[in-house]
């Protein structure tokens, strides 16, 4: 019998309490939104996928400081972002 190991993720549920968390420190609806759209892929996937993962969290900040012209959040918000999104896994 093998071990398996299950990354913790943010699950869509978990999403719901981290968009409270980021409006209570002082992001915007509209900017919870620019975020909630790139993350909406990966809490949308199917099966063991389904959440986003420290990997993808990553990949979500990395993606948010590289196309900065693409939303408006600023360097310290995306720092925000990214600590409440780890806190959840």
């Amino acid at each position: 019998m093998g071990l398996f190991f299950t990354a913790k993720k943010v699950s869509a549920q978990d999403f719901k309490n981290v968009r409270s968390m980021l409006l209570s420190k002082g992001l915007s609806h509209r900017e919870i939104e620019e975020v909630a759209m790139l993350a909406q892929g990966a809490l949308d996937e199917i099966g063991r996928e389904r959440g986003m993962d420290r990997r993808e969290i990553e990949q979500l900040c990395r993606t948010l400081r590289t196309n900065r012209e693409a939303h408006s959040l600023s360097d310290h918000q995306i720092d925000i972002v990214e600590e409440v999104l780890k806190k959840k896994l």
